[in-house]
């Protein structure tokens, strides 16, 4: 009835003959086809060892010995990049000056106790999860640029996205002074819990920092490495050359965001509302001068 009947298979030449019939009334063979399954790689996190507790340990150590030492300096940039500052004028020790007069020496370590306590997980969390991310990455893409950048990514999402309510209290006291219970109770009651989370899309914006930062530094390692000979071990000298040439670049290739992240989480930071609507914004009404203020002393903490 011209219908189709069934399907057959030939023995000998793996051909699979459809039951329509041809002009003769014969069946038409087809050719076989095979099938194709895909399947993709898996993807682990490495197991924890020694090297992963080290880093987590000693990313934290260092963070907090650096924050205790360089605390002045984070409390003058703070202070530049807030609005009030805005249109004075005013130079990282004419700040200084300021903040030490008003308050004496103690003013210069504004927040240094939630800086303690952020840096620690900040840090912590940050080297663990850019070594397991890099780890997890190599075997699938290489240990080539994607992989820093994406493991740097990765690390600073998690960190940024832990540590916000610490940094945000932070930020806080080290523009109005007041303690930390105050200045927890003062957010929360105006905004919120959410409150805790101001400035953190413009954390995330920052990343671009870390996932520069990283991929000069390894490009800075290769370099110093490639003499022909793969043992080679590099100098303290090196290392730091090569930390701090690499922060140097992307902090101030990326500093913009540093300003608007503080204008957010000021207490009257209620005009800042997104990244690309402060940014214009500030260059509106301030200039280049606006969305560098702080750079010299942010660059001498960070560096």
């Amino acid at each position: 009835d011209g219908g189709i009947t069934g399907v057959r298979m030939g023995r000998e030449s793996g051909e699979a003959f459809a039951a329509s019939p041809s002009v003769h009334g014969s069946f038409m063979p087809r050719p076989y086809v095979p099938k194709l399954e895909l399947s993709l790689p898996k993807v682990s996190l490495p197991k924890p060892s020694a090297q992963g507790v080290c880093n987590f340990l000693s990313g934290g150590v260092a963070g907090a010995v650096a924050a205790a030492i360089t605390c002045p300096l984070e409390v003058v940039k703070t202070n530049l990049q807030s609005r009030a500052s805005a249109g004075l004028g005013m130079g990282p020790l004419s700040m200084a000056k300021s903040i030490v007069g008003e308050q004496g020496f103690k003013g210069l370590y504004r927040g240094l106790g939630p800086t303690i306590v952020g840096i620690v997980p900040t840090r912590s969390t940050y080297f663990w999860a850019y070594g397991a991310s890099k780890g997890a990455l190599t075997p699938l893409i290489g240990n080539g640029p994607a992989t820093h950048v994406a493991s740097a990514m990765c690390a600073g999402g998690l960190s940024n996205t832990v540590t916000c309510p610490l940094w945000m209290v932070k930020t806080r006291m080290q523009l109005t002074g007041k303690t930390f219970p105050d200045t927890v109770k003062t957010i929360v009651a105006s905004d919120g819990v959410k409150g805790l989370y101001r400035g953190l899309g413009a954390s995330y914006w920052g990343l671009t920092e870390s996932c520069l930062q990283f991929l000069l530094y390894e490009k800075v390692k290769k370099a110093c490495q490639d003499d022909g000979d793969s043992r080679h071990t590099l100098s303290h000298w090196e290392y730091l050359a090569a930390a701090g040439g690499s922060k140097a670049f992307a902090a101030a290739l990326t500093y913009p965001h540093e300003v608007v992240r503080t204008r957010m989480r000021e207490a009257a930071g209620g005009r800042y509302k997104g990244m690309i609507q402060s940014l214009k914004l500030i260059a509106r009404e301030e200039g280049a001068a606006g969305l560098y203020g702080g750079l010299g002393p942010h660059l001498m903490r960070v560096v």
